[in-house]
């Protein structure tokens, strides 16, 4: 039984591995690693997943770019620990997916069609221990195309999280309640969302229980 208390995310030591750009590559993948344990993110196309990725594992990590639904295949990376300040050994190597972002129209329909089979793919090979965190932008937490995601999502009986990000601009505490009784109501509805945050990859809000979520998540679920 491992301690899990004293750990952190070796921020510049999680690297990238490779882009997974079709259905073939993904089941190729799969199938030929033996891995740990996995987190995967996602959301939609301008909701700031890879500055929230970079804020949790450093090193500039994931490419932030200024023309949502640019990152069009699935990254894959490297996870490595700190415990007590020195490099920890996990048993098997633990990775994290950076999915393409959802709901973002302009595309070509070959793209389209192209990220949606690679998607049910990924999703429907996924292990059970491949923990989905799906972000959502705070301010506008249930666009259709994160209610489709949802739907789409319980099917594969996949663990998952919301990260309700950018919360430092809700200003207003009606909109924070607001958020607050979305959620609940929200979370009681779909069984598949083990728990919700409410983060800032600008100015740091959140991350520290988001980070320690991940660990205990793939330290305890390790194969």
């Amino acid at each position: 039984m491992i301690d899990l208390d004293n750990f952190e995310i070796y921020r510049g030591n999680c690297n990238f591995q490779l882009g997974l750009a079709s259905s073939e590559q993904v089941v190729e993948w799969f199938s030929k690693n033996n891995f740990g344990a996995s987190i995967s993110f996602i959301g939609r196309s301008n909701v700031g997943k890879s500055s929230l990725i970079n804020a949790l594992f450093g090193n500039d990590l994931a490419r932030v770019s200024k023309t949502p639904g640019k990152t069009r295949e699935i990254n894959v990376f490297s996870i490595n620990f700190k415990k007590n300040g020195k490099p920890f050994q996990s048993k098997n190597s633990l990775y994290l997916f950076d999915l393409p972002g959802y709901g973002h129209a302009n595309v070509s329909k070959s793209i389209l069609e192209k990220w949606q089979e690679t998607m049910n793919t990924f999703f429907s090979t996924s292990p059970k221990n491949n923990l989905m965190i799906n972000l959502r932008d705070a301010r506008h937490p249930n666009e259709r195309s994160d209610q489709v995601f949802a739907e789409y999502l319980q099917q594969f009986s996949l663990e998952s999280i919301l990260i309700y990000n950018k919360i430092d601009k809700l200003k207003k505490q009606k909109d924070r309640a607001a958020l607050k009784k979305f959620d609940n109501n929200f979370s009681k509805s779909n069984q598949n969302i083990n728990k919700s945050f409410k983060a800032s990859a600008t100015s740091g809000i959140g991350l520290d229980l988001v980070e320690k979520y991940m660990i205990d998540f793939l330290l305890e679920n390790e194969n």
